[in-house]
This record gives C-alpha cells, sequence and structure tokens, in this order.
C-alpha cells in the first residue's frame, strides 16, 4: 500500500468520525434544546404553585380554622389539621 493509499485511508477514516461527532453534536443540542424547554415548563409551574401557597398561607394567617368540618358545629382549628411546614430557606 502506497503513501498515498495510506493517507486517503487516514482522510475516509477521519471524515467518517468527523460526520459521527457531528451526529452526537447535534443531538446533544436537541437534548440541550428539550432541558431548557422543561426547564421553563417546571419554573412556570413552580411560579403557580407559589402563588396559591402565597393564598393558602393567607387564608390561614386571616382565619382561625375551618367552620363546618366538625358536624357539631364547632371551629377546626388549623392546628387540628396535619398542614405541611414550608421551608422558606429553600431558594432557587
Amino acid at each position: 500500500m502506497s503513501e498515498l493509499d495510506l493517507l486517503a485511508d487516514c482522510l475516509k477514516d477521519a471524515t467518517k468520525e468527523r460526520d459521527e461527532l457531528a451526529a452526537a453534536l447535534e443531538q446533544a443540542r436537541k437534548r440541550e434544546l428539550d432541558l431548557i424547554e422543561l426547564h421553563a415548563k417546571i419554573y412556570t409551574r413552580i411560579e403557580q404553585l407559589e402563588a396559591a401557597l402565597k393564598v393558602y398561607e393567607g387564608i390561614v394567617a386571616e382565619s382561625r380554622g375551618v367552620d363546618g368540618w366538625h358536624l357539631n358545629g364547632d371551629i377546626a382549628e388549623w392546628d387540628e389539621f396535619d398542614l405541611p411546614q414550608i421551608d422558606a430557606s429553600v431558594s432557587y
């Protein structure tokens, strides 16, 4: 095999490798765009949940409990419920 044939084989191999890397890069770019879109959806959902939580916290802060919860007419005080605690120190 001549030097020219060896160079041609090397060029063919390099071209194949380049094409494979280009395809892998394109897939990675598509995945990145998918992840960016998913991040935006998750962030939007977090904003919606935070807004709902503020309403919930406002109701709890401005009331004693739930009237009508007990069938005997007593108000169910908030401390009777197993309400989840929100860690306000967590930030994004």
